[in-house]
């Protein structure tokens, strides 16, 4: 198990002792909505004030969301799916994401994960009564567990570089 899966098992832990079971996709959503608007934040910081410890604690922290709303709503392939499930599927997947050449800056993956939101969003929006077919909790599963991947990666390529962290200053022309 990966040191970002360990993180994510124990903010899934942190979250039910402190919150109550989600009632609703509905809530699912906004919650998951929250926690992708704090990562677009501290995204949009300019680099030298970006808090990379605290991008890292919101990269796990939507992670852990997609595996409440997988958990708690219930939403399982064929047979009763849970917490262990979800991150067995995560550390599966996790090993079979190639690594890049170049690693994406923070807004190209911040790209990607909000592609991956929105698909999620147009789900929720997408018609009366969806989520009672087996075949579209199927496919909100999937598109949960990717996203979760796809934090993962983003967390990977994260990992702390203390001073090359920041980007060296461009020199000014003179005049």
């Amino acid at each position: 198990m990966s040191p970002f899966d360990v993180r994510v098992r124990n903010e899934m832990e942190r979250a039910a002792r402190l919150h109550p079971p989600i009632a609703s996709h509905d809530e699912a959503f906004s919650v998951l909505a929250e926690e992708i608007d704090e990562i677009m934040r501290e995204v949009y910081k300019n680099a030298r004030h970006r808090d990379l410890a605290n991008l890292r604690t919101e990269l796990v922290q939507s992670a852990a969301m997609c595996g409440r709303w997988i958990e708690n709503m219930k939403i399982v392939y064929e047979t009763a799916g849970d917490e262990a499930e979800f991150l067995s599927e995560l550390a599966n997947e996790c090993t079979v994401i190639e690594p890049r050449s170049e690693p994406r800056s923070d807004h190209a993956h911040l790209t990607v994960i909000r592609r991956q939101f929105r698909k999620i969003e147009r789900r929720m929006l997408d018609g009366d009564g969806w989520l009672t077919l087996p075949d579209h909790l199927f496919e909100l599963r999937s598109d949960l567990t990717l996203l979760a991947l796809l934090l993962a990666e983003w967390d990977s390529q994260r990992q702390p570089r203390d001073a090359d962290e920041r980007p060296a200053s461009i020199p000014m022309k003179a005049a």
